[in-house]
């Protein structure tokens, strides 16, 4: 799944507006729009505060793993 994708399901899953997570992340509703719509990238610290407000993993964001936070398989010793 794309980045943008999933930064507007997890949102829209939690019946949240964009100018609520703006408030609550400090960070600009308009770059918020930005990134679900794909046109911009988020910076690696919105990234991070993205993935913190939302309680999930920056993998999970970026769709390298489908738990949402800290399920990992065991590595092998």
């Amino acid at each position: 799944m794309y980045l943008h994708i999933q930064l507007q399901k997890i949102r829209e899953n939690r019946c949240w507006t964009i100018s609520y997570v703006s408030q609550c992340t400090h960070i600009s509703a308009a770059s918020i729009s930005a990134y679900e719509q794909g046109r911009y990238l988020p910076t690696l610290a919105n990234l991070c505060i993205l993935a913190d407000f939302y309680g999930v993993s920056v993998d999970y964001l970026l769709g390298r793993v489908t738990a949402p936070r800290g399920i990992y398989p065991e590595k092998p010793l």
